[in-house]
């Protein structure tokens, strides 16, 4: 098959971008891929975003053919109107096809193919350590990432057996950042910190406890993106959530004593379900090639194949 990837493969959005599809374009074999940073893409927008992975199935000009988030986060970012030019939407889990069938995209324009960027920490699973993995967003988020991690030193200084360690965001790593290293950093954990992004599903498909810093940003998730899963874990309390500082040592006590919450677990069965962790890429993979020989039998192709 001949698939290009409409992304730059550069820059830190580009290695995020090739972190996730990696176990993808391993389970293609042989097939002909080529990264096209500048084509037209299809859902209304004109280049390649950032946050989004999008692929032509071919070589000819139109359209791109499929979408598929390079993250696991809402933010509401790929809302059913964001994505209608795309013939097929790409998504993690029955959680995110039942949102976008609920804002009127069809069943069959629809695919649910896991998550692949985690599956080389399924297949090789870390070393423990006794650590507790901070992971924020990007410093260009509402976050206050200053303040937060005051609040978390101050916390880690009544739990001297646990190790802090900072995970950036790939968007502050800088050039030589390793895209990829905080996945492997929470797998190792006893207990993840997160806020707004992937991390916090990530960390809760890894089987981590995630704790949430209400007192830092509560209210905005619960304005900042209504009716997005992020709303939802704030809203519905999903995970440990820490009103106060001084209520944020024994929240991580609690977590690393009893582990994820059987709320947490529920959740993220519908984000992400255990029977595709490890196995993504290639799902995927052979979701594309079906598609591929869909488009190469018929001028005119469905997104169900």
């Amino acid at each position: 098959m001949k698939l290009q990837i409409l992304s730059t493969g550069s820059g830190p959005y580009g290695a995020i971008h090739r972190a996730h599809m990696a176990p993808v374009i391993a389970a293609l074999g042989d097939s002909e891929i080529f990264w096209d940073p500048s084509r037209r893409v299809g859902g209304g927008y004109n280049q390649p975003l950032k946050g989004f992975l999008t692929f032509a199935l071919g070589w000819e000009e139109g359209p791109a053919d499929v979408f598929m988030p390079h993250g696991i986060a809402d933010k509401n970012l790929r809302n059913a109107w964001n994505i209608q030019g795309f013939r097929q939407a790409i998504v993690s889990g029955p959680a995110w096809a039942k949102k976008l069938v609920s804002q009127h995209r069809a069943w069959d324009t629809i695919f649910i193919g896991g998550y692949p960027f985690l599956d080389p920490v399924f297949e090789n699973w870390p070393v423990a350590a006794g650590s507790v993995v901070w992971a924020p967003t990007h410093s260009n988020s509402a976050v206050d990432l200053d303040a937060a991690s005051a609040a978390i030193q101050g916390a880690m200084a009544g739990l001297p057996s646990l190790l802090l360690v900072v995970s950036k965001h790939p968007y502050d790593q800088g050039a030589g950042g390793e895209y990829g290293m905080s996945a492997r950093q929470m797998a190792a954990a006893k207990v993840v910190i997160a806020d707004i992004g992937s991390t916090a599903y990530e960390a809760m498909a890894l089987g981590k406890p995630v704790v949430f810093l209400d007192f830092m940003h509560a209210d905005g998730q619960l304005s900042w993106w209504p009716g997005s899963f992020e709303e939802q874990i704030y809203a519905e309390k999903i995970g440990r959530h820490v009103g106060r500082p001084e209520d944020l040592a024994p929240a991580l006590a609690d977590a690393v004593e009893l582990g994820p919450t059987p709320h947490e677990v529920e959740f993220i069965e519908q984000i992400f379900p255990a029977a595709l962790r490890g196995v993504s890429g290639k799902v995927v993979a052979d979701r594309l090639r079906q598609l591929w020989e869909a488009k190469t039998a018929s001028r005119y192709w469905c997104g169900a194949g």
